[in-house]
């Protein structure tokens, strides 16, 4: 089993030029825009998922043929052999800086048998 975490997802997706003013904030004597996905919108969780997904879905139409399980911007695979797990996150990190996608390199796990997958615990 590995683990990777995308490094701040919902600052990766952009937001709409048309939305700018509905991002708006004063902050320090001024007026500021929210130009990417901030996290506290209604709409933020589901919409800086699809991002992951579509990770996801390249990992299993083009990657190793491994069991790849994604929770929002954390992802985990299960492999048969120590071996497999340690290709399978080398393609998935080569895959993530060739779309721009940063990892979060601290929460990167490579090969191991137990896993707290949830956020909560970590």
């Amino acid at each position: 089993m590995a683990k990777a975490d995308v490094q701040s997802a919902f600052r990766l997706i952009p937001a709409r030029k048309e939305d700018w003013n509905l991002l708006e904030y004063f902050f320090d004597i001024e007026y500021c825009f929210d130009i990417v996905l901030p996290f506290g919108l209604r709409s933020s969780p589901a919409t800086s998922n699809r991002l992951p997904q579509f990770v996801k879905w390249l990992l299993i139409h083009n990657g190793p043929t491994v069991d790849w399980v994604h929770y929002m911007d954390d992802f985990f695979v299960v492999c048969d052999s120590e071996q497999k797990c340690h290709q399978a996150m080398l393609y998935m990190k080569q895959l993530c800086e060739d779309l721009g996608v940063p990892l979060a390199d601290e929460k990167d796990r490579g090969s191991f048998k137990q896993l707290n997958f949830s956020r909560s615990g970590d």
